[in-house]
């Protein structure tokens, strides 16, 4: 597939699409209102396994990309960064998915419960972790 160019992505995201596949994005997060007025949801590429999420609204034809999708659109990231605690506890069950059918997929293969790939995995990451600063 040939390489798609800064502005082939901004055309999708400017007509509410997937920057990347060019499909509609599906909200997947709460609206929220700036102080200039607009208000916009947070939307993510209905592909399991595309991250890309905009933030948009579709009645007002408003979108552009977060922090974490900026750079594939050619942006610097945007230093404000607009979610709550849904919008996180949405991204882990996305991840969560994801984790499980890699886990399963690992199972199968090795004959290990899917969860025991999962804790081990876990358990090995975190201990490799230096400890958070409260």
């Amino acid at each position: 597939m040939a390489k798609q160019d800064f502005e082939t992505r901004q055309l999708r995201l400017s007509s509410g699409g997937c920057p990347i596949h060019g499909i509609g994005v599906t909200q997947t997060g709460h609206w929220y209102a700036r102080e200039d007025g607009t208000s916009f949801a947070i939307f993510s590429c209905p592909r399991g396994d595309c991250d890309i999420t905009l933030r948009g609204n579709p009645s007002t034809n408003f979108w552009e990309a977060t922090p974490e999708t900026a750079p594939l659109l050619g942006l610097a990231p945007a230093a404000e960064k607009v979610y709550d605690l849904d919008d996180l506890f949405l991204a882990f069950g996305r991840i969560e998915t994801r984790l499980a059918l890699r886990a399963y997929q690992f199972a199968l293969a090795s004959g290990c419960t899917p969860q025991d790939v999962i804790e081990t995995a876990l358990t090995k990451y975190l201990d490799s972790q230096p400890p958070a600063l409260p």
